[in-house]
């Protein structure tokens, strides 16, 4: 499993990701946390490289180049030292699951580098990634 950062060419596998685990969770009477999507329309689309200075985006893909799942986490205004993590989203299989924990791992690990010691989780009561935290 390679997690590494998201890119720009990234985004379109993002959002499938995120619509179909969201479809997947609905089934499952638990819903994800906030309704909004982790990219960007369109007319945003612009402002993507704005956007990476002040927030943390990853990928989990397997060997063979399929998505796995991605993390985003944002600064918190006013806490120079925290991150909000606003997404965490893997796909729905044991892999999935690996994936989870090493975005986390690598989420922790880029947090210290730049001096982050505080992350903010909200993560809805039944979630399956409630085991993650």
């Amino acid at each position: 499993m390679n997690v590494r950062n998201a890119s720009f060419r990234d985004l379109g596998r993002i959002e499938q990701l995120f619509r179909d685990t969201a479809a997947h969770e609905e089934r499952q009477v638990v819903r994800p946390p906030g309704a909004d999507s982790p990219v960007p329309q369109t007319a945003l689309v612009r402002l993507w490289y704005g956007l990476t200075k002040t927030m943390s985006s990853l990928v989990a893909e397997d060997p063979d180049g399929g998505l796995l799942g991605f993390i985003q986490a944002h600064g918190v205004p006013g806490q120079p030292k925290a991150w909000h993590v606003t997404h965490l989203c893997t796909t729905a299989t044991g892999r999935g699951h690996f994936a989870g924990a090493a975005l986390i791992t690598q989420l922790m690990h880029q947090g210290q580098e730049h001096g982050v010691t505080r992350y903010i989780v909200s993560v809805p009561v039944g979630s399956p990634q409630l085991g993650l935290f």
